[in-house]
């Protein structure tokens, strides 16, 4: 079926004037006390900006679904990805494009972002670092979905390498944290049994 990026998603709302000296002052918030939610906050980048407790942000600003994708408005214009925390919101750098309910478990996110996001980087007004994307220049693509049974199954071997792989690496960069390269120590590289004197 052909479907338009405007026919199944909405145009979430995001947070303008969100600074970091605002982050900064809040990364000793005691939410626990104070009794606010957490909300990660997502800028031009995957890596979240940090925390804000929900009343300083508007709130039909804040989303706790997975059920949306997110496009960096600066820097590499145009990059999609799924929010991955429980609850979100974005800076105005970001775009939060939100699936309406009538599409929600009918949508692959991950497999439209396969077949948009090249289109999209095409739309955008360059990929230099003063690039820049909004809602308008995307809304009107529209792309062939045929996610079936098939892919469906090669997607989720797909996700088990990958979470495999993560697992692995994670593994090996908390090793490799533990080495100790002073001169004159044991330098214990990856695993406990792997040591060697300096000389």
């Amino acid at each position: 079926m052909k479907i338009k990026l405007v026919q199944i998603f909405n145009l979430g709302v995001k947070n303008s004037k969100l600074y970091s000296e605002l982050l900064y002052n809040y990364q000793d918030y005691n939410y626990e006390v104070n009794k606010n939610e957490k909300i990660a906050i997502y800028s031009s980048q995957k890596k979240i900006l940090g925390f804000l407790p929900s009343p300083v942000l508007k709130i039909k600003s804040i989303y706790s679904t997975d059920k949306a994708i997110v496009m960096y408005r600066k820097g590499k214009a145009g990059t999609l990805f799924i929010p991955y925390h429980k609850k979100w919101s974005c800076s105005e750098n970001a775009i939060p494009l939100i699936l309406k309910e009538k599409y929600k478990g009918k949508i692959n996110l991950n497999y439209l972002i396969t077949l948009i996001q090249d289109i999209i980087y095409e739309r955008t007004t360059g990929k230099s670092d003063n690039a820049n994307a909004n809602w308008d220049m995307i809304k009107d693509i529209e792309v062939e979905y045929n996610y079936n049974d098939a892919i469906d199954k090669e997607y989720k071997k797909l996700q088990q390498l990958l979470k495999s792989s993560y697992e692995i690496k994670n593994m090996l960069n908390s090793q490799i944290k533990k080495s100790v390269t002073v001169k004159g120590k044991p330098i214990k590289i990856l695993f406990r049994r792997f040591c060697c004197w300096q000389n």
